[in-house]
């Protein structure tokens, strides 16, 4: 039975907001963002005198850097790297259900390279928060996992020869059969990182996922951070798959497949109702922030600016006004600007998006 399926203990959530509030259900990972005329009916009359939100929705904790793969697009570098204790996790856990957080994802390195990882997810579960996880296949047992409320697995190609293209490495037969062995009892989506070697096959992925029962299928931006400066230029898009960026993603909706998109890829979206419901631009500081397996603070899993330590949590995100207000003025008067936000902050250096083709 898949865990998404499952009646979680984890009650529906409703948190007060300067606008209204926003209703969290656990079970389905949605929010819904309601007036205040809506939360007086539910009964809340007091609302936060800011012009924020009050916490993030959603929090990215990096558990470990340690990792079996030595993959050549890795973001976070990941290897060797200084940890948080499973006390200071469960630390940062009541800082951030203190905080009315709603989700909690997962990831590293290989979260499941810690041994008391399932322990540190177990917590967020008790404390009233649905915990996520992102993992490449490799060490993960496929048992005790239903506290989780989704797990994506990292499958860069349908095949073999694409997937060691893009990653140069094979895990692919670990991959795949971590997919096929959870996708019998949990929510499980895939995750791939879009590149010019597996931009023309996107469809083959996403048959492979209707195949298997998979719930979801994001496909994330790569970005020139971490081991991917290297191969960043080998790797990227190329100008023409940019251009078609949109047609592929409308040509993707036809699969039973949940598509989602990464918000870096928001400049190259065309901004309509059919292809945008459920996409926004960057959210980094505004909804959600992430925290490093050594406990510092950023604003985002891809950005390198250290905010400070997570025992200031709640004071760093009550100070990031100057971040989340943060606006490109050559992109205010292009349609896109409303959702795009200016595209990814890591391709910018206090401007637009770099590769933005507009």
């Amino acid at each position: 039975m898949s865990a998404g399926r499952l009646e979680m203990k984890i009650k529906r959530k409703i948190r007060p907001e300067f606008f209204g509030g926003i209703i969290f259900d656990p079970e389905l990972r949605i929010t819904a963002y309601v007036d205040k005329d809506f939360m007086r009916k539910l009964g809340y009359y007091d609302f936060p005198d800011i012009d924020y939100l009050s916490a993030p929705e959603v929090v990215h904790v990096e558990v470990t850097k340690r990792c079996p793969l030595n993959c050549k697009h890795c973001y976070a570098n990941a290897g060797v790297g200084e940890e948080l204790s499973l006390e200071r996790f469960k630390e940062l856990m009541d800082i951030l259900a203190d905080m009315n957080v709603f989700q909690v994802s997962f990831g590293g390195g290989e979260p499941f390279c810690r041994e008391d990882f399932l322990e540190i997810a177990k917590y967020a579960y008790d404390c009233g928060m649905v915990p996520n996880v992102t993992t490449n296949g490799v060490v993960i047992k496929t048992d005790k996992l239903d506290i989780f409320g989704q797990i994506n697995v990292s499958l860069d190609g349908a095949d073999r020869e694409t997937y060691v293209k893009v990653r140069g490495c094979d895990n692919f037969d670990n991959a795949l059969k971590t997919i096929k062995e959870l996708a019998k009892s949990y929510d499980v989506g895939i995750n791939v990182v879009v590149t010019r070697h597996n931009f023309e096959k996107l469809e083959d992925i996403f048959r492979l996922a209707e195949e298997l029962d998979v719930l979801e299928v994001m496909l994330i931006r790569l970005k020139p951070v971490g081991r991917c400066r290297d191969v960043y230029e080998e790797l990227k898009l190329s100008k023409e798959q940019f251009e078609r960026f949109d047609s592929k993603v409308r040509s993707l909706l036809e699969f039973d497949v949940l598509l989602r998109v990464d918000c870096a890829f928001m400049p190259f979206l065309n901004p309509d109702e059919n292809i945008l419901i459920g996409m926004q631009g960057c959210d980094c500081g505004i909804s959600s922030l992430a925290i490093k397996s050594d406990g510092t603070v950023t604003p985002c899993s891809f950005l390198n600016y250290h905010l400070g330590f997570y025992r200031d949590l709640r004071e760093i995100w009550n100070s990031m006004n100057d971040f989340r207000k943060y606006e490109v003025n050559e992109c205010k008067c292009c349609q896109k600007y409303w959702i795009c936000r200016g595209g990814c902050r890591v391709f910018s250096e206090n401007g637009k998006d770099s590769e933005c083709l507009l």
